[in-house]
């Protein structure tokens, strides 16, 4: 009798969650799409400080993997301390290749919206520089 009880309140009680959340969806994601906006553009405004932080997060996976390795492995130690340093040099140079060249398009990116807003403004410029003397030409004439 009480198991019955119990599974007819947990009934009652996923029901009106449902109902709940059904009502509540659309700002429920709104909430979310915002915290994921907001958390996009906090990381993409520090991309670089996440860059360093990650490299310096697998070159300390890479300390603790020669740790464990020379711990719990039966390698020689040269051969330990070998593929160790070898892993840390690959990932420390991998992570320092990427930040290099997400921060070469980045700057590319800047300068290429740079440049179209100088076109944009010579073009302009032109425009009302050619209208002004096509002006200053009739007055002439008159």
């Amino acid at each position: 009798m009480q198991l019955l009880h119990l599974v007819i309140l947990s009934i009652i009680l996923l029901t009106i969650l449902v109902i709940i959340f059904i009502l509540f969806i659309d700002d429920i994601l709104r909430t979310v799409n915002q915290f994921c906006y907001s958390c996009q553009r906090f990381i993409g405004e520090r991309s670089g400080l996440f860059k360093i932080v990650f490299t310096l997060l697998f070159f300390v996976e890479q300390a603790a993997f020669l740790y464990i390795l020379h711990k719990y492995f039966e390698i020689s130690k040269k051969a330990n301390t070998f593929i160790g340093i070898f892993a840390l040099i690959v990932v420390v140079t991998a992570s320092f290749q990427a930040f290099v060249w997400e921060y070469k398009y980045a700057l590319t990116e800047r300068e290429k919206s740079a440049f179209k807003n100088t076109v944009n403004k010579l073009m302009k410029y032109t425009h009302w520089t050619e209208r002004w003397l096509s002006k200053r030409d009739k007055l002439k004439k008159k």
